[in-house]
């Protein structure tokens, strides 16, 4: 029994002396803290709107690359942009959905096919962000899995990131723009992807991302938790509806085995009873749309982008979008 206590003591005193490390000498990096700092702006812009809204959740794709402006003007219903970073996961981005979501709100799925076979969880950068910033998303996991986000760097990580105990702004910096909660429209867009600043080195960046990874089927933890915010939504009176992500055109994917793929995603969303609007194509868009990735439109491609998405929108819902009368088109 001595032999037992001894272990346990030992083990909170190094528990004790990691923790202290975390909280006294270390700063959240440029990363996470853009992404909490973006999260809480966008969470602020859903909270100020008195009403329905319509919520537009996904990753990076949808930060980038959906307007709401547009769509607001267009439904003539309150839209904010609550696409994030792919590296929280699409649990993480309904969770975060569910805090600011009222009854008569419409959530529009926005999320990039790969997240849904997230080969990683929890990623270093959502840990990152749960340890600094959301220790309460922890308590929703198995109790299991608690060490997994507690403890987010090895040593040597932990070592290179000590700071001498001084918490300083980093800047995300990617090239010659910077990320921050600042470049956020008062909707929740963002405002640093720019074409005019796009050259050949950003082409040659985006040709170099690989194409959509096919997968046989979404990992059913994904699904569990997609099919739960589903309900949790029907059972508050918000309405879910689904749309493609936005992708670099390729003519791959107009050959095997690419239209299976994405019609399996239609059927994926169908089974969940969540519709789908538009094409696969809608979300497509030239080299000269692009901004740094694959997957991130420019202004003028998200301008595109929104036009088609909104003529989807207003082709299964009539427009103006009256959340008080939401009988769809047949």
């Amino acid at each position: 029994m001595r032999y037992v206590t001894a272990i346990i003591a030992t083990a909170a005193l190094c528990a004790g002396i990691w923790f202290a490390l975390y909280d006294k000498v270390m700063v959240p990096g440029p990363e996470a803290e853009w992404v909490w700092r973006m999260y809480e702006a966008k969470s602020d812009a859903a909270r100020a709107i008195d009403g329905p809204m319509l919520l537009v959740v996904g990753g990076s794709g949808a930060h980038f690359g959906i307007d709401t402006n547009m769509i607001e003007e267009r439904l003539g219903l309150p839209s904010v942009n609550f696409g994030s970073h792919g590296g929280l996961g699409i649990d993480y981005y309904l969770y975060r959905a569910r805090k600011v979501l009222s009854a008569g709100d419409t959530v529009l799925m926005a999320i990039e096919y790969e997240l849904f076979d997230q080969l990683d969880f929890p990623t270093d950068l959502l840990r990152e962000v749960i340890y600094f910033h959301d220790s309460d998303y922890v308590l929703r996991q198995p109790v299991w899995a608690w060490p997994q986000f507690y403890f987010a760097l090895t040593p040597n990580e932990l070592i290179t990131r000590v700071t001498a105990a001084v918490r300083t702004d980093q800047p995300l910096i990617f090239g010659r723009f910077r990320l921050s909660a600042d470049s956020l429209d008062q909707r929740g867009n963002e405002t640093v992807n720019k074409a005019s600043i796009v050259d050949s080195f950003l082409h040659e960046v985006v040709l170099a991302d690989p194409p959509v990874r096919v997968f046989q089927e979404p990992k059913a933890e994904i699904v569990q938790s997609v099919a739960a915010f589903v309900d949790w939504c029907r059972q508050h009176q918000v309405e879910v509806v689904a749309t493609w992500p936005n992708v670099l055109r390729r003519p791959a994917y107009s050959e095997p085995p690419y239209p299976a793929f994405f019609t399996e995603f239609q059927r994926l969303y169908a089974a969940l009873g969540v519709p789908m609007v538009g094409r696969p194509e809608d979300a497509m868009l030239d080299l000269d749309d692009m901004f740094d990735t694959a997957y991130h439109p420019n202004d003028l491609g998200r301008a595109v982008r929104t036009a088609r998405l909104v003529d989807s929108l207003c082709a299964f819902h009539p427009c103006p979008w009256d959340a008080d009368n939401p009988e769809r088109v047949q």
